[in-house]
């Protein structure tokens, strides 16, 4: 492997622990949340998430990818300048943004009530953005290290001061954004004094201000698109039904998200930098056959968690989220599915990421964006939040599709649907124990998820040829380095 390629694998793995990390605490925190918040309360924070959301990609205006961007292009003492600007910058689209927000809130108050946390929302939109321009700052000065602390520990006792918030203030989403608003605020300014030695180094550019904006204006259609997708749904089952409605599908949503991304995802982020510099200096051949690969290691992952997941959702929501969520767990197989195939996107679509076709799937996003949007409509009238679950899956498996076949056009990987029919056949086998257990709660979650990986395991490294190599092959480099 060339010193570029270990370059990239070692930043790729440090970005992965921080991803793990962050995915743990959102999993210990979402029993802790669903546990002390009423349903309602916990929709209302579903929706609140979902503004966010909306509000950092309209204020950030891609400004963090473009500033990697510009950085990488220019000489390194120019990044001192794209900093500053890059700052300004945000804190400029940001403001405007949030002006924008908080006059539609005002107009929208004459005809729907809305919530007082609603219009506490641009002061944490406002730091939170500047905190991704010093992200991007510091991920393209290779300074990946103090990236990581910086990030995992900001969003670790942020998460913790939204959670002391429901202990100690009262369990309420204005408890906790009115926590998370205070702590962000001064940690933000805290880090921004503390970068200022850059500051003096550099000077306010209009010119440099536009161009960062002309080049990230265009990604926050593809952003957008994506939280459409993945999180407008909570709107429309607000508007249709109600806010308990948006509770239960929040829980149940979650915990299907968590199950794909907190082992899948570092996979797929791994990937990424590695299938890049794998094309430009090995070529397309052997980027295929290493996307095959991690495309096989993927399903072999995400198959058996879908599995499990499914026919344990009704326990697991129940020990997770608390009995009053378990009347949802009945969708927790339909996003899973759908998450599982949005997750293999980034994979699928490196034939168009390596070619510069990226275009394409933004005009798929966002397609798919629009379908999801109007099935919604449809279906949540018809089959309440449930039809949220099967409009989201079909419009990931539209997206799918799509970006499939337009990669394979300059890339063409393939996904071995034998080897996936396999590790569902051997999923079913591992499975078939936990129908023979009678308790129920936690301790069936544990004995059977014990037994399925047990079971999974060890018949796919008798069934799987290529996984068996592969643990033999480290086995023996083990067994030889601890020789010598």
């Amino acid at each position: 492997m060339s010193s570029i390629l270990k370059k990239t694998a070692r930043h790729g793995s440090s970005y992965l622990f921080v991803q793990i990390a962050l995915k743990l605490m959102g999993l210990v925190s979402f029993p802790i949340v669903t546990h002390l918040l009423a349903i309602n309360e916990y929709g209302l924070l579903a929706i609140v998430n979902t503004t966010l959301l909306f509000l950092y990609a309209l204020g950030k205006c891609g400004l963090p990818r473009a500033l990697i961007t510009e950085i990488t292009k220019n000489i390194p003492s120019s990044s001192h300048k794209l900093y500053w600007n890059g700052i300004l910058t945000v804190s400029l689209t940001s403001i405007i943004v949030c002006a924008l927000y908080l006059t539609a809130a005002w107009g929208i108050s004459y005809f729907f009530k809305i919530p007082k946390v609603f219009y506490f929302l641009p002061i944490i939109v406002l730091f939170r953005n500047i905190l991704a321009v010093l992200q991007a700052w510091l991920r393209a000065v290779e300074k990946i290290t103090w990236h990581n602390i910086m990030s995992s520990t900001f969003e670790i006792c942020s998460t913790i001061s939204a959670l002391l918030a429901l202990f100690y203030i009262s369990p309420t989403v204005m408890a906790m954004i009115g926590s998370r608003m205070v702590f962000e605020s001064i940690a933000v300014i805290a880090l921004l004094s503390s970068s200022a030695i850059f500051i003096h180094k550099a000077s306010c550019s209009a010119k440099t201000m536009k161009t960062l904006v002309s080049f990230g204006a265009p990604l926050v259609w593809l952003e957008l698109s994506m939280i459409v997708m993945t999180f407008g749904d909570r709107y429309q089952i607000g508007y249709i039904m109600d806010m308990k409605s948006v509770g239960l599908y929040s829980a149940a949503y979650n915990l299907a998200q968590y199950a794909q991304q907190i082992i899948s995802q570092p996979l797929v982020l791994a990937a990424y930098p590695l299938y890049n510099k794998l094309f430009s200096q090995k070529g397309p051949k052997e980027t295929r056959i290493f996307l095959e690969k991690i495309l096989n290691y993927y399903f072999a992952i995400t198959i058996p968690i879908l599995i499990f997941t499914s026919i344990n959702a009704h326990n697991i929501l129940s020990f997770l989220a608390s009995a009053k969520y378990s009347a949802s767990a009945n969708i927790v197989p339909i996003v899973l599915s759908g998450n599982i195939l949005n997750g293999c996107v980034p994979l699928i679509s490196a034939g168009l990421y390596v070619t510069k076709h990226t275009k394409i799937i933004g005009k798929a996003t966002i397609l798919s964006a629009l379908i999801n949007f109007t099935l919604n409509w449809i279906f949540i009238k018809t089959w309440g939040y449930a039809g949220a679950a099967f409009s989201t899956l079909l419009s990931f498996i539209f997206l799918f599709i799509i970006i499939k076949k337009s990669a394979d056009k300059f890339l063409k990987v393939n996904i071995y649907l034998k080897n996936c029919f396999k590790y569902f056949l051997i999923s079913l086998v591992a499975i078939s124990p936990s129908w023979f257990l009678t308790n129920q709660g936690p301790w069936k979650i544990l004995v059977s998820g014990i037994l399925f990986v047990t079971i999974y395991t060890f018949t796919i490294i008798i069934f799987d040829k290529e996984i068996f190599t592969q643990i033999q092959r480290n086995f023996y480099k083990f067994i030889q380095k601890n020789i010598q």
